[in-house]
């Protein structure tokens, strides 16, 4: 898992997960607002526009800037994409939602049932922002319990 990355405008607090599809730490725009910044596990050299890793970066930088253009509720804002600046990382930073995640609201001690009505409300949020991710070409690749936030 890496540890320390230093990124412009933003002070890293440290590394909260680490998965197949990149390091998410967790840090401070130097504005005082939390964030939450992804590193992806694989250099850019964007010198290289016909390097795979870079086509695809740019790709879904292009496309994630575009999410933005439109806002939706129901979809996290993007504050910033990059490269980090010793090892050229991509990073993907946004707004910090705070709150339970799913994952956290069906475990023990919590009571896992949800009314229907709950549950009709909450798959309605999700599919709007789905189809609001696939209008702009994104595809989400990790829809889980932990990436849902009430």
């Amino acid at each position: 898992m890496r540890k320390e990355i230093k990124i412009e405008g933003l002070d890293n607090l440290n590394a909260i997960d680490d998965t197949s599809e990149g390091t998410v730490f967790r840090g401070k725009r130097v504005k005082e607002i939390d964030t939450i910044i992804k590193i992806l596990p694989y250099p850019v050299h964007i010198r290289n526009k016909e390097e795979a890793n870079t086509i695809t970066f740019l790709r879904e930088a292009k496309r994630l800037k575009h999410l933005n253009q439109v806002p939706n509720i129901h979809i996290v804002k993007i504050i910033n994409i990059g490269l980090t600046e010793k090892d050229l990382f991509p990073y993907i930073e946004t707004e910090l939602v705070k709150g339970p995640d799913l994952d956290e609201l069906v475990a023990f001690p919590n009571h896992p049932i949800f009314k229907l009505e709950e549950v009709i409300s909450l798959l309605t949020q999700m599919s709007n922002a789905l189809a609001h991710c696939h209008s702009a070409m994104v595809k989400h690749g990790r829809i889980n319990s932990n990436n849902i936030r009430l």
